[in-house]
């Protein structure tokens, strides 16, 4: 579970609880708590195939989201690339 949720200005910062003991405490890039919350399903899945904890930590930590539909990449000669 997550616990102690806090976002700033450097993203959201929270501590992972796993059998009620403080696994470590991770600051994702990203702001909001759905953002937390589906970070969560992400060290679940990690955890049951064995990822090591400061792994699963170092890989959210550098997470920089994912692309949407519709985002602009860039245009040339009038035609708009999303």
């Amino acid at each position: 579970r997550a616990q102690n949720v806090r976002c700033s200005i450097g993203g959201t910062r929270y501590e992972v609880y796993v059998d009620g003991r403080m696994l470590f405490e991770v600051n994702l890039p990203m702001f909001g708590v759905h953002i937390a919350v589906n970070s969560l399903a992400a060290i679940a899945v990690a955890l049951e195939v064995g990822v090591a904890p400061e792994i699963i930590k170092s890989a959210l930590e550098k997470f920089g989201g994912v692309k949407r539909r519709l985002e602009i990449i860039g245009s040339a000669r009038g035609v708009v690339v999303m």
